[in-house]
């Protein structure tokens, strides 16, 4: 054996094998498994997570990946319970007021309350607002 590898692995007496904890594994494998430049999952952006993809935490390169955080997140599901709990800094979709339509939708602002204009005005009026192409042209 080489000098520097004497007291490593199995040879050290502090040595816990599957015993060993969450931040030990992580070290384990973040010191064996190269970091590719780019997230495993996306390809778009920088890996900074190292993700397990069975849940059981074993010392098997293999059976880990490095990740962005949103795909980390989307992976182990945090992203839609944190949706769910009102906590996310993401909008969670919500229903459209206008009676006539209650179609789920999504948008960035937060005080949204329909899906789109033609609800608003529907509901305010009873009737549909007329559209325009532009606003000095004939109706569509």
């Amino acid at each position: 054996m080489k000098k520097e590898h004497f007291n490593s692995g199995k040879n050290n007496g502090m040595w816990k094998g599957s015993k060993a904890g969450y931040g030990a594994i992580h070290d384990f494998v973040r010191s064996r498994k190269k970091k590719p430049k780019w997230c495993q999952y996306c390809k778009k952006r920088p890996a900074l997570d190292l993700s397990n993809k069975s849940g059981k935490y074993k010392r098997n390169l293999n059976d880990w990946d490095y990740l962005c955080r949103k795909c980390h997140m989307d992976k182990d599901g945090r992203n839609e319970q944190l949706r769910q709990s009102g906590k996310s800094r993401k909008l969670s979709n919500k229903i459209c007021k206008n009676e006539k339509c209650n179609k789920s939708f999504h948008r960035d602002d937060r005080k949204a309350k329909f899906c789109s204009e033609e609800c608003f005005y529907d509901s305010r009026r009873g009737v549909s607002r007329p559209f325009y192409n532009n606003q000095y042209t004939k109706k569509i």
